[in-house]
């Protein structure tokens, strides 16, 4: 609805891992954070960041401010059937990862009507219209993702509907079954 598009979550799905561009991501988004105060951020996988030294929530609460923390919520491994209700209050994902050859998320999220921030790294640059169906960062790192962050979240509300609509017209047409088995 007009709400959600104006004012939903900006969510990454997967697993908190290195090589999925998600510490490039959390200081991406930190980066961006205070310009845009109402702006909060969902993370829906299970953390496998953590060392012998430290925990993962540990390793990812010290890139967080304090004074942002709130507004980034980590919700852990969630149930496949779960994430509908996570996507639904969502206005656009971010699929960050520094190495992916055929983005499982990236298919998913678009499919769901969402616009998708992503990194220039393998299938998602063969996925995503930058600007039409979601932004492609110049680059995996932090400032790539932030420049490309910035961009998104300059779309207003109404043509962040239509990006979705078009993201899931042609994922679906660039993924269905017949082209996927040739």
């Amino acid at each position: 609805d007009k709400d959600t598009w104006e004012y939903g979550t900006i969510c990454y799905v997967g697993r908190l891992e290195r090589r999925k561009g998600v510490l490039e991501w959390i200081d991406a988004a930190v980066a961006v954070a205070r310009e845009y105060p109402a702006v909060r951020f969902e993370f829906v996988g299970a953390n496998i960041l953590g060392t012998a030294m430290m925990s993962g929530e540990e390793f990812v609460n010290r890139r967080i401010p304090d004074d942002l923390k709130m507004r980034f919520i980590f919700h852990g491994q969630q149930k496949r059937s779960s994430l509908p209700q996570f996507l639904s209050r969502t206005r656009m994902a971010v699929v960050p990862s520094r190495w992916e050859n055929f983005p499982n998320t990236c298919i998913e999220t678009m499919c769901s009507g969402l616009p998708v921030i992503a990194s220039p790294e393998g299938g998602m640059a063969e996925m995503i219209r930058d600007g039409q169906t979601g932004w492609l960062a110049a680059n995996a790192r932090s400032d790539g993702l932030a420049e490309a962050f910035k961009r998104a979240l300059a779309t207003p509300p109404a043509k962040l509907a239509e990006m979705g609509n078009q993201a899931s017209s042609d994922i679906r047409q660039m993924c269905d079954n017949k082209k996927i088995v040739q």
